[in-house]
């Protein structure tokens, strides 16, 4: 550790999942940060996304936990479902409660903000003023861009206008900028806000760290857990394998599609692993087309993961079509965890830097139809040569965005605004 920064402070709404798992983006980077020699916060909400638990705060605004070196701020919220007003109140929760909790604790040298929603971001530059410290302000989901996309707002609505106006202020602010994408730069291009273009971003201070893989703990869980999937157990037939969450977005319609098109094809079938608001649909959907080709176990354990991809042929990374997104790439966290088990990858949602592609590590491009994906799906089983090329890339590829690898890239980062700063 350099003399410049000893205290990192990360602003993450829903790091209590990373929590809870033991894993993710900011539990891998401040468990290295930790191990650098750098002493990590990260404060979170109390309640979980996607889930009803939440963590008990017994009447308290806010409590303190330790795992692996890493002190988590778990900031209260109130509980909420779906994408609603109950959902907003709960972000402007942990925006006036991090605040609250940032004047009770001595000054960091660093803060960084990450969305997935901006008050995070917004907090951090907060933060950062008063204390008169660094600040690093991270993307992991491009708002209000994808919530047009996705149509939750009105595209160049007021709405849209209004966060428009506040992310280009966070990214003019910050001391640096932290992309998970790898076209983030091109992104501030085509919105006019670089200084080339006439605005006040200089591309000099934006970066990308992907998002990547705990090879660590992906390696160990694979030697001391097992398969718990009875559906992935040996029969003789190739495993057409998805693991991530069940949801409109996931698009996993064409799965049930892909195993309608093959149910003549008694030599593969199709593994859903996860859950969502949308599985009960899909099994609903599946079992009215007769299919008996197609299964969706549920959720596992996060450290049963490894195993269970190791049983796969081949993997599956669906999504739905996403154009306005996907020219400045991809980082869905599957796409690493896919990567680290070493088997082929094939994706229907081609994307500018794609790293399947890039790297060889399977197909992906669109596809005309589900018949169109699963006659693709036939020429890989039946290309053996091909398939252990691409399963070799992708362990190669792995070791490129292992959380220890993106820690020392990140900790440059961090280190180079904090002497700025000084």
């Amino acid at each position: 550790m350099t003399d410049s920064c000893k205290t990192i402070w990360i602003l993450n709404h829903y790091a209590t999942a990373m929590f809870v798992s033991e894993g993710g983006r900011h539990y891998s980077l401040a468990k290295e940060f930790v191990r650098q020699g750098y002493s990590v916060k990260v404060f979170c909400a109390s309640t979980i996304h996607n889930s009803d638990e939440c963590i008990p705060m017994e009447g308290e605004r806010h409590k303190k936990a330790v795992k692996d070196g890493v002190e988590f701020e778990f900031i209260r919220t109130r509980p909420y479902g779906g994408n609603g007003i109950q959902r907003i109140l709960n972000m402007a929760d942990f925006y006036r409660g991090v605040l609250l909790r940032a004047k009770q604790l001595p000054r960091p040298d660093v803060v960084i903000g990450s969305s997935v929603h901006p008050l995070a971001q917004n907090a951090a530059l907060r933060i950062a003023k008063r204390f008169g410290c660094a600040c690093i302000v991270e993307t992991r989901d491009l708002w209000p861009a994808s919530l047009e996309e996705y149509g939750i707002i009105k595209r160049g609505g007021l709405i849209a206008r209004i966060m428009y106006v506040n992310e280009r202020r966070c990214y003019e602010k910050a001391d640096a900028v932290v992309f998970t994408i790898e076209g983030g730069a091109h992104y501030l291009k085509d919105k006019g806000w670089d200084v080339g273009s006439g605005g006040a971003i200089d591309l000099r201070k934006v970066h990308c760290v992907n998002n990547g893989v705990d090879l660590e703990a992906y390696r160990r869980n694979l030697e001391y857990e097992v398969c718990t999937v009875p559906q992935l157990l040996k029969n003789g037939k190739a495993k057409l394998v998805y693991a991530g969450s069940i949801r409109k977005v996931n698009n996993l319609d064409v799965v049930v599609e892909l195993a309608s098109c093959m149910r003549g094809d008694t030599s593969v079938e199709f593994i859903v692993l996860g859950d969502g608001d949308e599985r009960e649909t899909l099994i609903a959907r599946a079992e009215e087309l007769g299919l008996t080709n197609i299964s969706f176990p549920g959720s596992v354990e996060k450290k049963c993961v490894p195993a269970c991809l190791a049983k796969a042929d081949i993997l599956l990374l669906i999504s739905e079509s996403q154009e306005g997104l996907s020219r400045y790439g991809m980082s869905q966290n599957k796409l690493f965890d896919y990567l680290a088990s070493g088997k082929p990858i094939l994706s229907n949602l081609p994307s500018a830097y794609s790293i399947i592609n890039e790297k060889g590590c399977g197909v992906e491009r669109a596809f005309s139809d589900p018949l169109d994906m699963s006659e693709q799906i036939r020429q890989m089983l039946a290309d053996k040569r091909s398939l252990t090329t691409w399963a070799d890339n992708a362990r190669a590829a792995a070791a490129l965005y292992s959380y220890e690898s993106h820690a020392r890239r990140y900790l440059e980062i961090v280190n180079r605004v904090v002497k700025e700063d000084k």
